[in-house]
């Protein structure tokens, strides 16, 4: 990720077990059980497992005062009466989950529901507003790790599903963290020493849930001093249209959709379908085909890996690609040409090649990339651009609608793919980054476009040689335009 765009605000603190941690927020384990008592001011030398000193002394009297977590009557392991932190005990899902949102929004959180059937229930509804695969965290009682704790956070964050790599790699790049110390005490700050399969403790949630607090507020400070209008949970990827959502507590929802399937189509649909993003059901007949769809959608984003087998996390994610390097340096210097002494000729002409073409699209979007929201925006859609050539099914049989396949869960589940079923797989990957998306043809052939800046454009040639779809009203009537395309999907968002 480019550091420019970043904000780096925190330090890790120091643990006596020879740790370094950062960030957190503990959980009121499950408010019927008797044996959590409720604190409104806390008294930590009241509790016969406190002391002074410890990486998590101070954050988890913060994370109590802050109704994250409580105390206990009856210590967990031992079963002796007394009052209790038990900063060691680990947590469920649903506990690690119900702290989390309860730090977001106590008050919000109290009016959401989910399909999960468990006390924590409300904190899986609102954790999935909130960016949280439901795909990825479904199991209330599973004891989570410090790697389910980052992608969860980074997740929220960046209001969409993280995969893990990405997540360890924010979490240092900001200094929630720095990770586990080695044998000579430095910290080496790699994947491994994250300690993503050790088991999240009480103590360590409330440390990171403080420092992903002190984040947030040095992020919001940050912004307000440069200029950045960087919303408090709002994605580096991601960005959510302003005008004409439906929202919920800030964050884009579907609607339930019935009748017929999308708008123009005439599928058939069996029944109402809840949808994640807007009117879209991607050709879904049931409910059940819908949610599947977008399991395996969001389960390509989370672990992602382009054409080429290489994780996208390691090159293709950052402006430029694998010609970042050429992409930075003009954005850097305001230069049409630069010659970097470490490359070739041949990868310097292919460079300026490459940044010529980025530059030309997102001027034509009307980017400033001096603006960190319209630099993100970019690379988001750089990001999506790349994940195009790699969309779950593509490498499906080739049917047609004729035969009878013409919905994302032809391609993605029944292995059976055209120019329509692409298309619908191809929008809900959009959709999933808050894009606003529709379905378009010729006589013969299906394609999705994508709004960016009020304009549309086809997704095949966003970058280098956009495709712009003209003369569209305001109010997102593509019927107008003067290619003369029919629309068979309308917007996710009207």
């Amino acid at each position: 990720m480019n550091k420019w765009f970043m904000a780096n605000a925190l330090c890790g603190t120091v643990l006596a077990s020879g740790l370094i941690y950062a960030g957190g927020g503990a959980v009121n384990e499950a408010a019927a059980e008797s044996d959590i008592k409720s604190e409104q001011s806390v008294n930590p030398h009241s509790y016969e497992d406190f002391s002074e000193g410890e990486y998590w002394s101070d954050d988890i009297v913060w994370a109590m005062e802050n109704d994250l977590i409580s105390g206990y009557d009856l210590h967990p392991q031992t079963q002796q009466q007394g009052d209790w932190l038990y900063p060691e005990g680990d947590l469920s899902e649903g506990e690690m989950l119900t702290i989390m949102m309860r730090n977001l929004d106590r008050d919000e959180l109290s009016g959401y529901t989910s399909s999960v059937n468990h006390w924590s229930g409300n904190a899986y509804g609102m954790a999935y507003d909130n960016g949280i695969s439901r795909h990825e965290f479904k199991n209330p009682e599973q004891t989570v790790t410090r790697g389910d704790l980052a992608r969860a956070m980074v997740s929220m964050y960046k209001d969409r599903p993280a995969y893990l790599e990405e997540a360890v790699d924010w979490m240092y790049e900001d200094d929630i963290t720095n990770g586990m110390t080695d044998s000579s005490g430095d910290a080496p700050k790699t994947y491994d020493s994250f300690g993503v399969d050790l088991e999240l403790e009480r103590g360590q949630i409330s440390s990171f849930m403080k420092r992903y607090n002190d984040f947030l507020e040095e992020d919001r400070s940050k912004a307000n001093s440069e200029g950045i209008h960087h919303s408090e949970y709002q994605s580096d990827y991601a960005f959510k249209l302003n005008d004409n959502l439906e929202e919920k507590g800030g964050q884009v929802v579907g609607v339930t959709v019935t009748g017929r399937n999308e708008i123009n189509t005439g599928i058939p649909q069996d029944e109402p379908i809840e949808t994640r993003h807007g009117t879209h059901t991607y050709g879904s007949a049931t409910q059940a085909e819908y949610d599947q769809v977008m399991d395996i959608v969001e389960d390509f984003i989370y672990n992602l890996e382009d054409h080429r087998g290489v994780s996208m996390y390691d090159d293709e994610r950052n402006l430029g690609g694998i010609y970042s390097d050429h992409f930075d340096k003009r954005l850097e210097t305001g230069k049409d040409h630069v010659e970097l002494s470490d490359k070739s000729d041949r990868d310097n002409q292919i460079g300026n090649q490459s940044a010529d073409s980025l530059f030309s699209s997102f001027d034509e979007f009307g980017f400033d990339l001096n603006n960190y929201d319209d630099y993100k925006k970019a690379e988001t859609i750089f990001y999506l651009r790349n994940m195009l050539s790699s969309i779950p099914g593509g490498d499906a049989e080739s049917v047609s609608m004729q035969d009878g396949y013409y919905s994302a869960y032809h391609q993605v589940v029944e292995g059976k793919t055209d120019c329509q079923t692409s298309s619908y797989v191809k929008m809900a990957l959009f959709d999933s980054f808050g894009f606003n998306t529709a379905m378009l043809a010729t006589a013969t052939h299906a394609m999705p476009f994508v709004e960016i800046n009020g304009e549309w454009y086809n997704m095949h040639n966003l970058l280098g040689g956009s495709e712009r779809l003209e003369s569209v009203s305001s109010d997102r009537n593509l019927e107008n335009n003067t290619r003369g395309l029919d629309v068979l999907v309308q917007p996710t968002y009207r």
